[in-house]
């Protein structure tokens, strides 16, 4: 099954970087597992969609919805902390379904933020 994220097969290639058989990492930012981030209470993405945080770096995220995020569309991300409300315009770069049920679906998402969150560490 391929990475959620990078759509890359295991073992596979991304179609650049050496023929050792590893594929290349083409993140521009080091990702950060939801855990990391005690202070984010709550993640939605407007208007009013409940949004589970898979992992985040200064320019994009991964959510988990139980609505569709529609590819290439262009949605708002909210971060509600203890300190106020983030809210960052993004792009929808990659979408599939990340758990289907016999009464469950959740649909995984990959967005790009439209400007740095400059709050993330390094």
């Amino acid at each position: 099954m391929a990475d959620p994220v990078s759509g890359i097969p295991p073992g596979g290639s991304s179609g650049g970087g050496g023929d050792d058989g590893h594929a290349r990492e083409r993140r521009a930012e080091q990702r950060h597992p939801a855990q990391a981030f005690h202070a984010i209470a709550t993640v939605r993405v407007r208007p009013g969609i409940q949004a589970t945080l898979i992992d985040l770096s200064a320019s994009g995220a991964q959510l988990e919805t139980a609505r569709r995020l529609l590819h290439g569309s262009f949605v708002h991300v909210q971060f509600l902390t203890g300190h106020g409300v983030t809210t960052v315009r993004a792009r929808v770069v990659r979408n599939h379904v990340g758990t289907l049920s016999a009464c469950l679906i959740r649909y995984r998402s990959a967005v790009r933020f439209d400007r740095r969150l400059s709050w993330l560490p390094p």
